[in-house]
């Protein structure tokens, strides 16, 4: 058995709009929807249970040992060449179901499930939204 030894390289990754891809075959199926990097937003929810005791005037706090990380994103779609594709394999990368990697120009990153494709006809392409929620998934790398 070798051991192959790589050199640590350092640098700035630079990324237009939003990149889709299974982190299955990122080669394969990466999606890059460059247009919209203003429409976006992320919600953040810690969950806990409220509970009033007789003699207080307030509710005491019990937080759970987890949180939901939610983005919401809209990318714009304009039409060209692969308008049609584009918005397809949006459709398709949501119907399934599969555990996807996102990243933004704004830094955000995480594996994810997209949910809830919303669609709307502009008169240069097409602006369509959906929710993407932050999910655990390990990667294996051998």
């Amino acid at each position: 058995m070798s051991i192959v030894e790589s050199a640590i390289m350092e640098g700035t990754l630079t990324l237009e709009g939003v990149w889709l891809h299974r982190p299955t075959d990122p080669a394969g199926t990466a999606k890059n929807y460059r247009f919209g990097s203003n429409q976006r937003g992320a919600s953040h929810q810690s969950f806990s249970a409220l509970t009033r005791f007789a003699g207080r005037e307030f509710p005491v706090a019990d937080f759970a040992k987890y949180h939901d990380q939610v983005y919401s994103v809209t990318v714009d779609v304009p039409h060209g060449e692969t308008w049609a594709q584009d918005i397809t394999d949006l459709y398709e990368l949501e119907s399934s179901h599969d555990t996807l990697a996102f990243r933004d120009n704004r830094g955000r990153s995480a594996f994810c499930t997209l949910t809830g494709l919303t669609e709307s006809d502009q008169g240069w392409g097409t602006q369509i939204s959906f929710e993407v929620t932050k999910v655990d998934y390990v990667l294996e790398t051998v």
